[in-house]
Order: C-alpha cells, then sequence, then structure tokens
C-alpha cells in the first residue's frame, strides 16, 4: 500500500532540488543532509505541531505558519529559509523521526494549516482531518513560502493521477 500511494518519490522526480534521505536517527541536521556545515536557523521542518495561543488575527487564515523553536511566530514574508526538511513514512514513523531525532526541536516549524482535506479520501486514513500526504504538504507550503503556485497545482496534478491508478487497480 505505501509503496503504491507514497509520494515522496513523486517530490524528489518532479522538484529539481528535492532529495530523499532514508533513515531513522541521525546526530545532527549536518549527518542528515550529508555535509559538514551549513546554516541551521535557515532550515525549518515540516511537523505536525500545535500552535501557539493566541494566533495573531493576521496569521489565523494562513495556511502556513513558521515557529521558531521558542514557538513565536516568524514573518512568512521574511523567513529567509534555504531548505525544509519533510519526514515522510507511514504516520507512526514519522512520528518515531521526529522523537528520535532531537535536532529537529531546535529547527524552526512550519506548520500546516491545508486549504483542503486529503486527496486520499478513503484509500488511506489520516489519524486527524487537517492533516495530509507528503506531497499535498509540500505543495501548500512552497508557494507560501514564494515558489509559484503552480508547483502546487502541477504536485495536486500528480497525486490526482496516482490516486486515480490506485482506484483503477483496486
Amino acid at each position: 500500500d505505501d509503496a503504491i500511494l507514497g509520494t515522496a518519490r513523486l517530490i524528489e522526480l518532479t522538484l529539481p532540488n528535492a532529495e530523499i534521505r532514508v533513515g531513522l536517527s541521525w546526530a545532527s541536521i549536518e549527518h542528515a543532509l550529508g555535509v559538514k556545515t551549513l546554516e541551521r536557523e535557515r532550515w525549518a521542518v515540516l511537523a505536525a505541531a500545535k500552535l501557539p495561543k493566541p494566533v495573531p488575527e493576521a496569521e489565523r487564515n494562513s495556511p502556513v505558519l513558521v515557529m521558531d523553536r521558542k514557538g513565536r511566530l516568524r514573518d512568512l514574508k521574511r523567513h529567509g529559509l534555504k531548505g525544509i526538511i519533510v519526514l515522510d513514512g507511514t504516520w507512526s514513523q514519522a512520528k518515531t523521526l521526529w522523537w528520535r531525532n532531537a535536532w529537529l526541536l531546535k529547527l524552526p516549524i512550519i506548520v500546516l494549516k491545508p486549504r483542503e482535506a486529503s486527496m486520499y479520501g478513503r484509500l488511506r486514513k489520516a489519524p486527524r482531518k487537517e492533516w495530509v500526504s507528503t506531497l499535498e504538504a509540500v505543495g501548500e507550503v512552497l508557494p507560501a513560502l514564494g515558489e509559484p503556485e503552480a508547483v502546487r497545482t502541477s504536485l495536486r496534478r500528480l497525486l490526482r493521477t496516482l490516486l486515480q491508478r490506485a482506484r483503477d487497480a483496486a
């Protein structure tokens, strides 16, 4: 099921700077990315995190928020991010990755409030209605961080095709 419905590979094939790293635990972000040094504050992790309370009025309807490691909201227009780490796998695998890599807690966190429910529907049930696939999440986040909306449209089109093929094969 995950081999058929997984979306990380589609992201890697579609987005020129996307890269898949497979593993369970890494000592640091540098180790995970295979580099000696990098500007940690310019990287963020996309996570199912709780929003700070209260969320300022101006940000309440935003589908994407960026928080620093202390839970303070960062200005989305001046985020200065160079890269995003997205945890992929089943819901329980992603949760395990989060807890086994404590360095993730030191990065800014991207919190997603998707504009739409997951396209998976009955093919794959999410633990929460606001959680979406890796591809859907990336498709929501990139335009919010300055990429063209066409990126989201293209990724969603790919997912629609994948899901239709899975339904046809069932």
